[in-house]
Order: C-alpha cells, then structure tokens, then sequence
C-alpha cells in the first residue's frame, strides 16, 4: 500500500511538471490598459511577471486621476493558469499615493487569454470585483501587450528603488541579454530572377503652338481703294441764233446814246416855245432776254476745260432813235 502511494505521488509529480513545461513562458513586464465599464474609464496599468521554481508571482501598478492629479499605487499579485487562461488576483497594496486609504475587502481577479504572433505577445481577457457590504461588484475589462524595453516603464523603476527588480526572473542578466540580443540564424538571401521591366510608353499630349503671322505678312502695306476725284461740271452755252446775231450786230453798228431819264417837269421847262413840228417817232429798244445755260452730264473720260465764255451784261435804256 505505501508503495503504490509513493508511486502515485511520483507520477501525479511528474504530470504537474509535464503540464506546467507546456504552458508559455509569460515572464516579463507587461503594460497596457484596464477599462471600467461604470465610470467608461481607461486606466493605465502594468504587471511584472516572475517565476520561481515552477510558481508564478508579480507585482502590478494602476493609476487614478483625481481632480487632475494623478494617483499611483503598487500591489502584490498572484497568478495561475487555468486550462488556457491566466488567472491574476490582487494580494494587497504595498505603497501607493491615493488621497483616500484603499478597502483592504475589495480584490479585483483578471481572467486573462493569451495571444501569441510573431512580433507581439498579448494578454486580454475581462476583470471583476468581489462584492462587499460597501461596494458592489465592479466590471471590466483588460489589454497587456509585453514590453522588450521594461526597463524604461514606471513599475520597474519602482521595483529597482526597492531593490526587487534584481530578484526577478526576468531581470536576470542572461535572460536580459537572450530578450535584448535573440539567437542570430544564418539566412540565405536568393537574389529574384532578373525581369525586363516593360516600361509603357505613354505618348505625351499634343499641345497646340499658335501660330505666329511671318515678319513678310506684317510689313506687307496694304492697298486702300482711293476714291476717284470729282470730275469738273463741263457747261456747254449754245452759241445765239442767226436772228439774234444779226440783231445784236446791228446794234452794235448803231449808234446808242446813253441818255438819263429825266422829269416832266424839267423836260417841260427846257422847251423852248416854238413852232409845232412833225412828231418824232420813238423806237424803244428792248433787251434780249439772257440765255439759260444747258448743263450736261460729265462724260467718262475728262475732257479738256473750255474757259467758259463771260457773259456780256448789255445795259441798255430806252434809246432814242430818230429817224430822218
């Protein structure tokens, strides 16, 4: 019987361990975020992961802000797994900064998943509150993604003032330098074949040049049609008639006195009284009425100019002509 008791606690010893190498390593520091669904809230929030002969330890950091300010405080945890979760619950604050004492009867436990790719390791899942005579249950939920550069985030700067950093697995030296330099494997780069680029041939868009008039065309003088001069009105005077030719001849062979008109009275008083004689016969001359002009319309070619003839203006009066 006690062999078969020694024997069962050597194989449920040796599963225990079997199970635990199988789970990942989730040592480290990881930061991210809590969201609380009361207050519609994020708050800043850091975990540190150790590990210490096959147990799982840590400490975290959550921050408050009130009236502006901001409230920090720093508290032990504990972790396990549970199938493929990762279960944190909260151990007590060992320093913090609140304006008010925190409840030592409220715990808070994360039930988180974790996600593995290749560049990042992530921790998500949903976190509750236990319920008291004060408080009631409070929800939530959480993001954590783990951090290669810890030793810049506030948690391990609070750990490193109290001399707990160097006791962390993690914080190790050769476990720092395996995080910081991972194992170089020997890659062998294979150029790609050589492929001719076909380069289309785009053809560039036809732009329209305005063209120009030649320096010809521009001092090319340009002929305006010059009105044709007025031609000169050409006035024809008909020669007179023989009859009034021959008339004004014989005037102009006869002699005309030129006599002024005078009074009755006076011719009266000039008289001489005599003897009645013949009665003298007077012959009143009149003049030729003037001769219209017959104007003709110009010909088509310009003919020579006539020097129009002057007009003689004849003045005559009553003329007195006796006869014998």
């Amino acid at each position: 019987m006690m062999k078969y008791c020694l024997s069962l606690l050597i194989m449920l010893v040796f599963v225990n361990a079997a199970l635990f190498a199988q789970q990942p390593d989730v040592t480290g520091l990881w930061k991210g975020e809590i969201y609380v669904d009361s207050t519609k809230q994020y708050l800043p929030y850091e975990i540190a992961v150790s590990e210490n002969k096959g147990k799982l330890t840590g400490y975290s950091r959550i921050t408050f802000f009130e009236d502006g300010k901001e409230e920090a405080g720093f508290e032990n945890i504990s972790l396990k797994w549970e199938g493929k979760n990762l279960v944190i619950n909260d151990e007590g604050f060992f320093e913090h900064s609140f304006s008010s004492k925190p409840s030592k009867r409220v715990k808070k436990e994360m039930t988180l998943l974790l996600e593995i790719t290749d560049s990042a390791m992530a921790l998500k899942g949903k976190w509750k509150t236990n319920r008291t005579r004060y408080y009631l249950v409070a929800t939530g939920t959480t993001f954590l993604t783990r951090k290669k550069d810890f030793q810049e985030t506030a948690l391990f700067k609070k750990l490193d003032s109290l001399k707990i950093a160097p006791k962390l697995s993690f914080a190790q030296p050769d476990k720092m330098i395996a995080a910081v330099e991972p194992p170089k494997q020997a890659v062998k780069i294979i150029p790609p074949p050589l492929i001719e680029e076909k380069k289309e041939i785009i053809p560039e868009p036809e732009v329209e040049i305005p063209v120009l008039p030649s320096i010809e065309k521009l001092n090319t003088v340009v002929a305006l049609p010059i009105p044709a001069k007025r031609q000169p009105v050409v006035v024809k005077i008909e020669p007179p008639s023989r009859q009034k030719k021959s008339l004004f001849e014989s005037l102009a062979k006869s002699p005309v006195v030129y006599k002024p008109k005078e009074t009755e009275a006076a011719v009266a008083e000039k008289k001489p009284v005599t003897a009645p004689k013949k009665p003298v016969t007077e012959m009143v001359v009149k003049p030729a009425p003037p001769v219209k002009p017959v104007i003709e319309k110009p010909a088509p070619v310009v003919a020579k100019t006539t020097p129009p003839v002057a007009e003689k203006k004849i003045e005559t009066t009553a003329a007195v002509v006796k006869l014998p």
